[in-house]
């Protein structure tokens, strides 16, 4: 008789994972761009600042190049600026005791080729003396250094429309200014800004009686 055919067990399946280079296989590859984010940036409301809102009425372009300069210190946009060394505060004092900023006005010329205009300075320099001036009311000292090899680029109407333009305890506070190497025209300039000094003080007398 023949031997009885029995079933053969069924074999084991075996899975294995499916890779991602498995998967790959044969199917196109798309790569998608990087999703840009947008940039979210923070305004901080600026303090309040009475001192400033007083000034606002009779100093208004004083409060708009000083507030220029506040928000380019939020931004970090002052690096320009304070490597140009148009305006500083020295590290040390006069012999009084009181606050040094020194001015070199020949900078300006190569400020101009990177975009930092006379506004800009201006802004910085109110940014660096307005607490120690107006909101200490503290005496100060001022180094002006000339450059007799180029032309005065700051003529009489430039100091004549700033000397009106900052507020009074600029002029009260002043107690020293050192011109290093003036020249003939800047001797002359200083003699007219002196009769102009005489004029603003008796009309703010006259305001104040």
């Amino acid at each position: 008789p023949l031997p009885l055919s029995h079933p053969r067990p069924p074999c084991p399946s075996l899975s294995l994972p499916l890779t991602d280079s498995m998967a790959a296989v044969g199917e196109p590859t798309v790569e998608h761009p990087p999703v840009a984010q947008p940039e979210v940036r923070l305004e901080l409301p600026e303090p309040a600042d009475p001192l400033l809102d007083q000034l606002a009425t009779s100093h208004k372009e004083y409060v708009r190049l000083y507030r220029a300069g506040r928000v380019a210190q939020r931004e970090n946009a002052l690096g320009e600026l304070e490597r140009l060394g148009a305006v500083q505060r020295a590290p040390i004092n006069d012999k009084e005791g009181r606050p040094i900023f020194v001015f070199f006005p020949s900078r300006l010329a190569g400020g101009e080729e990177k975009g930092l205009t006379l506004e800009k300075v201006m802004s910085h320099a109110l940014l660096l003396m307005h607490d120690t001036v107006v909101v200490q009311d503290k005496p100060y000292t001022v180094i002006w250094v000339t450059n007799n090899l180029e032309p005065d680029r700051l003529g009489y109407f430039w100091f004549r429309s700033t000397y009106k333009m900052v507020p009074r305890a600029y002029h009260k506070n002043m107690r020293s200014l050192c011109i290093v190497h003036p020249s003939i025209s800047t001797r002359l300039m200083l003699l007219m800004l002196s009769y102009l000094c005489l004029l603003y003080t008796s009309d703010a007398a006259d305001d104040s009686l």
